[in-house]
């Protein structure tokens, strides 16, 4: 084609698949501290996620002269911060896309080793207002002429072949897919007057992959239907802030929050009988077989994966990454035990105080 052209609605987060030495973006998030051992107001308050949110956003403009994603110069979602998207992890197209923005500003010249050269532009275009035989105009009125059209536009979530009058996802006001069949309540995978129903990996993670946690789904599921999970059970709080899509999760929350609910979330004081298994849960991400090693789905194999397998990506990022994991868990952990002391101490006031009040009454 002798040009292309792209257009970008609701803006995109790019942060490329292979992270610090090559090694895929979802091994550089750790379990301790941030999906697990992080007290409830840290967690309530997204704590962790506000603070390296600047962080990241200052290392992406330090390496690729811009901060609204990795190497990513236009496009922009609404609140570029952790815990609100799921990623882009393709980040081909970006060169091409950025071309026409980095040709007018003075940061090519200080960042120009920060991708590869290309020869050709991608034109950004906002949302498409209509389209009337090959010419399409935008909506800050634009047009285009164009011989191939193709439609990238997601898919409304729809389930006509189940019985009616299930209830509908509202989408925010002018939504292009409009109203969608809701998810069940009980973590996107069951009704509770439907039990025998399962929807097994419809969930979409923030960064993470699916089919593991479809494989937890299922054990939750099975617990469920042998009767093994509490009907009192706290509101779970792993759902994206963002909230372009109403099952979007956080991978890891989702993984640890489901599986304590059946016994499988792995403790600290399990694993510290096998080393090795501590060190790739706390610096490694929310692997299934972390949730097979205790629990009624636990297997002695995944002792030996979680040892070796898994604690493989923990020594290939070798010592200077692993010293910054390891700083920032002492520092959210820090926060999160002064927050315990403080509760604990404000408990033990607070009931003082009433048996004080009590004996005067009495």
């Amino acid at each position: 084609a002798s040009e292309a052209a792209i257009s970008i609605r609701n803006g995109l987060l790019a942060v490329p698949h292979d992270g610090w030495g090559g090694l895929p973006l979802d091994t550089l998030i750790c379990n301790l501290c941030e999906h697990s051992y992080e007290h409830w107001w840290c967690h309530a308050k997204h704590l962790k996620w506000r603070l390296t949110t600047y962080v990241i956003r200052v290392m992406f403009l330090l390496s690729t002269g811009t901060s609204i994603g990795y190497s990513q110069w236009t496009g922009r979602v609404k609140d570029v911060a952790r815990g609100h998207h799921i990623l882009c992890k393709s980040t081909a197209a970006l060169p091409y896309i950025n071309r026409p923005f980095k040709q007018k500003s003075w940061r090519r010249f200080v960042w120009w080793w920060a991708e590869k050269k290309v020869d050709k532009s991608i034109t950004s275009f906002p949302a498409p207002a209509k389209i009337q035989g090959d010419t399409v105009t935008f909506v800050d009125g634009r047009q285009m002429q164009v011989d191939v059209l193709v439609y990238a536009t997601g898919y409304r979530q729809c389930f006509p072949f189940l019985k009616k009058g299930r209830s509908e996802h509202k989408l925010p006001t002018g939504h292009p897919r409009g109203p969608e069949d809701a998810l069940p309540s009980d973590h996107l995978i069951v009704d509770p007057a439907e039990p025998r129903l399962a929807f097994i990996g419809f969930v979409r993670p923030n960064v993470g992959a699916i089919p593991p946690m479809s494989e937890l789904q299922v054990m939750w599921w099975i617990e469920r239907l042998r009767g093994h999970i509490p009907r009192a059970r706290a509101p779970p709080s792993y759902g994206l802030l963002g909230r372009k899509l109403v099952y979007g999760v956080d991978y890891g929350n989702y993984m640890h929050q489901v599986a304590a609910e059946f016994g499988a979330a792995p403790s600290l004081s399990t694993l510290s009988s096998n080393p090795r298994a501590l060190l790739a849960y706390c610096l490694g991400q929310a692997y299934i077989t972390f949730f097979r090693l205790t629990g009624p789905f636990a297997t002695k194999h995944s002792w030996h994966v979680a040892s070796t397998e898994l604690f493989t990506p923990v020594v290939q990022r070798g010592f200077v990454a692993n010293a910054i994991f390891i700083a920032t868990m002492a520092a959210f952990g820090a926060v999160s035990l002064v927050a315990l002391v403080v509760e604990s101490v404000a408990t033990f006031v607070l009931k003082l105080a009433a048996l004080g009040k009590l004996q005067k009454v009495a």
